[in-house]
Formats: C-alpha cells, sequence, structure tokens
C-alpha cells in the first residue's frame, strides 16, 4: 500500500484576527491582570552563583531541555501558560490607525523586535553586526 500526501507544510491554516475579542477592553485587561503572575520574584536575580560560568549553564539548558522537560514539568505540575509580549502585539496593533498595505509590515517587525528582547540581544547590537557584514 503507498500513501500520498499533497499537503503542503509550508501555509498552514491560520484563523485571522477576531475583532470581538480584540475590540474588547476586557480581553486586554484580564491579560494584564494575569501577566502579574509571572512577574519574577525579586530574590531570584539576588541568588547569582558566581563559580559557574556561561558555558556551563548552557551545557545544562540542552541537556534539561533534551532530556528531563516532559518529567520536570508535569512533577511540578507548572502554568505553562504564561502571559507574554507577543499576547499584547494584537491589541495593540488593532487599535493603532495604520493602513492596510503596512499592518503585516509593522507586525513582522515588532515580532522580531519581540524575539530579539525574549533572547536578551539588543536590537541595536544586530543591526550594527549587520552593517559591518555589508560593509565586507
Amino acid at each position: 500500500m503507498e500513501l500520498l500526501c499533497c499537503e503542503g507544510t509550508r501555509h498552514a491554516p491560520r484563523a485571522g484576527p477576531d475583532p470581538r475579542l480584540l475590540g474588547d477592553q476586557r480581553v486586554l485587561q484580564s491579560l494584564l491582570r494575569l501577566e502579574e503572575r509571572y512577574v519574577p520574584r525579586a530574590s531570584y536575580f539576588q541568588c547569582v552563583q558566581r563559580e559557574i560560568k556561561p558555558h556551563m549553564r548552557k551545557m545544562l539548558a540542552y541537556w534539561m531541555l533534551e532530556d528531563w522537560e516532559v518529567l520536570v514539568l508535569g512533577k511540578l505540575k507548572w502554568d505553562l501558560a504564561a502571559v507574554i509580549a507577543h499576547d499584547f502585539l494584537a491589541f495593540i496593533l488593532h487599535r493603532l490607525s495604520l493602513p492596510r498595505d503596512r499592518q503585516a509590515l509593522v507586525k513582522k517587525h515588532a515580532q522580531t523586535f519581540l524575539a530579539l528582547c525574549a533572547t536578551g540581544k539588543s536590537p541595536m547590537h544586530i543591526f550594527a553586526k549587520l552593517e559591518k557584514s555589508e560593509d565586507l
């Protein structure tokens, strides 16, 4: 028996923006309330292990992600529905009066900046690298 799959993996169907949700102030207020649950505690930043080097942290992080993620999350019963910056993007863009032809571009740029901030990279640092590489 031979299987045939004609579906493309490039464009997955996605739901469009829901004007009822985007226009409802209660949804945004709920997101803001939920966001407060996930603010890091100040004590988290006071307890830094100085003898551990960055490459050690990286190795440990990869190991935990690969082997222990499901076990740890299950045992700790962590709430993984954290509110992140991307959750606010649709609401902010909906309230801006942008021309239709610019909405996709602004959304794409905003997502890029949010991703850079989430990884701890400075956008100016990235742009400086790009300018240097173009000079070559």
